[in-house]
């Protein structure tokens, strides 16, 4: 390699010398040589471009292969900070926001609201940038959810919180740090207009009302206006509302038949034999109770329905006894299900019937076990018998009852434990449509125990596999059929309207709700989760709804007459750039999202948590969906220039540096000679 040429090329061009001549001989050499004609302009940058085009060549492709996985970094967990991940990867990948947030352009209208803080948008700020730039550390997603744990208590602990309603408090929070809008106070807007004015008009009024006091990157882009119309049955006269929204809440079509999955504890066969378990499966009415399920399986397994105690029994314990009078709804086909079979009711009344579980260290092992037990007992008698009901021989460090309030060790100190008052409550609480009446006990051990009981396994029916395989099989419901629910026509139950054309409080009004315009980034939440009546319990609905990847069309869903109000976009169709996924029930769960990358290949990969891997087109539409992100196609296409250290534009910006530089050298050259 020549000494002082770069890549040892000679005849290249150092610009980092005083002269402009090839420096690659020896300086004393340069002194006795004979000048040389002046080279013009022309052939300085013709001859600057063919060397630096190899050069740049060579640097735009070490550049690429370093930014190929920008933006495709996982995040690390903080302590059940799924959903927050989950939320950070989609809002990562739609990339006017990344892009709005690397390039610092927030920056621009938070300085435009003196006094506002920018702790929020700072740190999502730093989060981007680092998942862009390869910079990305733990302290990073950690020192944003600090913030957000001082912005809002609920979101500072190791709780398990719903992706949805933070996705929401977090744009609401970036738009109020960066919101321009001068005005404080919405103008009210008198009912009555609605009903004569055009529509056009007063949508155009009640978007220049939000926008006076609502103005921000986050509104602009994730917000827009539906329309509420109700119809007055007195007059026919229909008033029209506008609001806005910053995410779609839709609901899923009822299910008519829904999977059902019960384990069968048996009586044991001999005094000597454990219970048997057997798992069933069968296709239960949506719209049946546990009554109906109670006497199925008394059907199916030739058992008395009065001899059944259906009960929800988890890895840690009891959680609920099932009464008749509970829906079917009110179910989880993941739910842990027993129906356990008893003894006939003891003709002694001072015998009791006990429903046992056993646990070790807080986890739940073996089957359920059933047996009657005279309440003058002591509580040796009790543990002992325990013991030998599943041949150990340790003894359990206690013995706890469960009651509505939670459970309570037995007493050891007293004569007869199972006469002490809190046995007495759960007695007198007792639901007849429970089943026979009986107490829960939980039987704790501390040391690994010597039993069969700890071995026991769960055999499964072929019902199981056919049930599943039928339920696979059902309609398969679309994501316009939860539109065409939301969009559909409600009556009003309640008489709380009053048409503002005729001051009356009709029964029963007509309301139909449309979209009057849609927003570039559309957000679409899967209402998986119900309260169930008359318990308001929260299940959660597992329907499988399949989504377009790309070209959800909307413009079924928006009003007529909007298309004559003027909008950057009056287009209405969408491609899908992530998902976020939920796993689990009520109790416990887990989020991960699905992302389209931003690079050329467009390429999808599964977020969960720190681990990213790439999966098939064909992958991307689960069952686990929660949260769908769609972005308007007729936006024009970001490009990846703008990241930082991207090829493109640092090396645009290197080569005219290093042409400037040559040309005031030039420049200098000629004011010497």
């Amino acid at each position: 390699m020549a000494d002082g040429v770069p890549g040892g090329r000679q005849g290249s061009l150092n610009f980092d010398s005083p002269h402009l001549i090839s420096s690659h001989r020896p300086v004393d050499t340069l002194s006795r040589r004979t000048p040389q004609k002046k080279r013009s302009l022309a052939s300085v940058i013709k001859k600057f471009f063919l060397k630096s085009s190899k050069d740049d060549e060579k640097q735009k492709m070490l550049r690429l292969a370093q930014n190929a996985n920008a933006g495709i970094v996982g995040l690390y967990n903080h302590g059940n900070t799924c959903y927050m991940n989950a939320v950070l990867q989609c809002l990562s990948h739609t990339l006017e926001v990344t892009k709005y947030f690397v390039l610092n352009k927030y920056k621009q209208d938070v300085l435009k609201r003196i006094g506002n803080s920018q702790e929020l948008s700072d740190s999502l700020s730093r989060v981007l940038k680092s998942l862009w730039t390869n910079g990305y550390k733990s302290e990073i997603s950690s020192s944003f959810k600090h913030i957000i744990g001082k912005k809002a208590v609920q979101y500072s602990g190791t709780e398990q919180h719903d992706a949805h309603e933070f996705l929401l408090w977090l744009l609401d929070n970036l738009h109020d740090e960066m919101n321009i809008a001068k005005s404080t106070k919405n103008k009210k807007i008198s009912t009555r207009k609605t009903v004569i004015r055009d529509d056009a008009k007063a949508a155009e009024e009640a978007l220049s009302n939000q926008s006076k006091c609502n103005k921000s990157f986050i509104y602009d882009r994730f917000q827009a206006l539906y329309r509420s119309s109700i119809t007055c049955p007195m007059c026919n006269k229909c008033s029209n509302t506008f609001d806005p929204f910053l995410s779609l809440s839709l609901p899923l079509p009822h299910q008519g038949r829904r999977p059902v999955f019960i384990v069968i504890v048996y009586l044991p066969e001999t005094l000597h034999s454990f219970p048997k378990q057997l798992k069933v499966g069968m296709l239960m009415d949506a719209d049946e109770n546990i009554q109906r399920l109670r006497e199925v399986v008394a059907e199916d397994t030739n058992i008395s329905h009065k001899n059944l105690i259906l009960a929800e029994i988890y890895y840690d314990g009891f959680h609920r006894t099932l009464t008749d009078e509970l829906s079917i709804n009110s179910i989880h086909e993941a739910d842990p299900i027993y129906a356990i079979q008893t003894l006939p009711p003891s003709q002694n009344s001072s015998y009791i019937l006990i429903v046992l579980i056993t646990s070790l260290g807080g986890r739940r092992f073996g089957s359920p076990l059933t047996f009657s037990f005279d309440r003058l007992a002591t509580y040796s008698d009790l543990s002992g018998y325990i013991s030998q009901l599943i041949r150990t021989n340790s003894e359990a460090v206690s013995l706890k009852v469960i009651s509505s309030d939670g459970s309570k060790e037995l007493p050891r100190d007293v004569e007869h434990p199972l006469l002490v008052a809190e046995v007495e409550k759960i007695l007198e609480e007792h639901i007849p449509s429970s089943g026979p009446v009986h107490i829960k006990m939980v039987a704790e051990f501390q040391d690994e125990i010597q039993s069969g009981l700890a071995h026991q396994t769960v055999d499964e029916h072929e019902s199981v596999e056919q049930v599943r395989v039928a339920n696979a099989s059902n309609p398969i419901c679309t994501l316009y059929d939860c539109l065409q629910l939301y969009t559909k026509d409600e009556r009003l139950e309640d008489d709380t309207w009053m048409c503002p054309n005729c001051n009356k409080r009709p029964a029963k009004p007509n309301k139909v709700l449309k979209f009057w315009s849609t927003p570039d980034m559309l957000v679409i939440h899967l209402k998986r989760f119900r309260q169930i009546a008359p318990t308001a319990r929260r299940v959660k609905v597992d329907l499988l709804v399949t989504y377009p990847i790309t070209g959800l069309d909307l413009s079924k869903y928006v009003c007529e007459s909007s298309h004559r109000f003027k909008s950057p976009h009056n287009q209405h169709i969408y491609d899908l750039v992530g998902v976020v996924n939920h796993y689990g029930n009520m109790l416990g769960g887990h989020y991960t999202a699905v992302c389209r990358s931003g690079h050329p290949d467009k390429k999808w990969h599964i977020y969960d948590d720190k681990q990213v891997n790439k999966i098939m087109e064909s992958e991307v539409v689960t069952s686990s969906a929660y949260m769908l992100f769609y972005r308007k196609c007729s936006l024009p296409p970001v490009n990846l220039d703008w990241i930082p250290n991207s090829p493109p534009h640092n090396i645009s910006n290197l080569r005219r540096s290093n042409l400037t530089r040559s040309l005031e050298r030039i420049n200098i050259g000629k004011s010497e000679s």
